[in-house]
């Protein structure tokens, strides 16, 4: 079975009940984070799913919302007493602090006591995640800062989206994107699924994109605070926008199985056992 498990859809500020940008991929008995928004550990947790299981997680780019919870995963891998490695894979450009940032935080190889692999994307690369071949496309997410940072050099606004292939399985998943273009490419080939975030495009722009990649399904997340006061007519303003498109609605909790078409289903956590009150 492979499965999309929507962590956490909220956009950049915080939202009381929905959780930031992670998405838990599943393959058979692999497992990789796509984006470490916090509190993902909490969710992974929650939906009985080791911290330990995960192999790789695949940062996009520097925002807080989708990197925030990376330390709280590795500190919960920790007190889980982990040994196998964990490779984390990030931009070139937030590496060396990243892996500062953790280093004043104590979790470095030698505290959390398993391998910490740091690796970095460069644009078309190909790295094996798992089952996974990962390829990263960059976006335009970053370049609004261009003016802003005019010392920065090229490297520093590099976002990146993924494709994912798996045997006959293609995912895109778009990242943060800058403009809808920045899609064009990636999904120029025929595609099992595109997560595409909901956030950095008018309302007409999205509707002729889906209409474009009408062969494709959809599942859009990361909804803009906007769309999400008013995720039910967003729905069916898409629905009646697209109604050749297959398009589904992630919200936090929501899985999806991408080898098969069926309808997302809300994953939820383990039953409590059952307490036994003394007589």
């Amino acid at each position: 079975m492979t499965a999309v498990t929507f962590l956490g859809t909220a956009p950049g500020q915080p939202r009381a009940g929905s959780a930031h940008a992670s998405i838990l991929l599943e393959r058979d008995d692999s497992r990789v984070l796509l984006d470490a928004g916090e509190p993902c550990s909490t969710r992974l947790r929650q939906l009985g799913v080791p911290l330990a299981s995960i192999s790789h997680v695949l940062i996009t780019h520097g925002h807080a919302d989708h990197v925030g919870g990376l330390p709280l995963f590795l500190q919960g891998c920790y007190l889980e007493k982990r040994q196998t490695p964990l490779t984390i894979v990030t931009p070139a450009s937030i590496s060396p602090a990243l892996q500062a940032w953790l280093e004043a935080l104590f979790l470095t190889s030698e505290l959390v006591r398993f391998p910490l692999v740091f690796e970095t994307w460069e644009a078309s690369e190909k790295k094996q995640c798992g089952p996974w071949r990962v390829r990263a496309f960059r976006t335009t997410h970053l370049d609004m800062y261009r003016p802003q940072l005019p010392g920065a050099a090229d490297p520093w606004f590099n976002a990146y989206g993924f494709v994912l292939q798996a045997g006959d399985l293609r995912l895109v998943h778009s990242g943060d994107i800058g403009a809808l273009r920045d899609l064009d490419e990636p999904l120029a080939k025929p595609t099992s699924l595109t997560i595409c975030e909901a956030t950095h495009m008018e309302d007409g722009e999205l509707f002729d994109f889906l209409r474009r990649h009408s062969t494709h399904r959809f599942a859009l997340t990361h909804y803009a605070a906007a769309r999400l006061d008013r995720l039910a007519e967003f729905r069916q303003r898409v629905h009646a926008a697209c109604p050749n498109t297959i398009v589904d609605f992630a919200e936090d909790g929501v899985l999806l199985r991408v080898d098969q078409l069926s309808p997302p289903e809300q994953r939820r956590p383990p039953a409590p056992p059952a307490r036994v009150l003394p007589e």
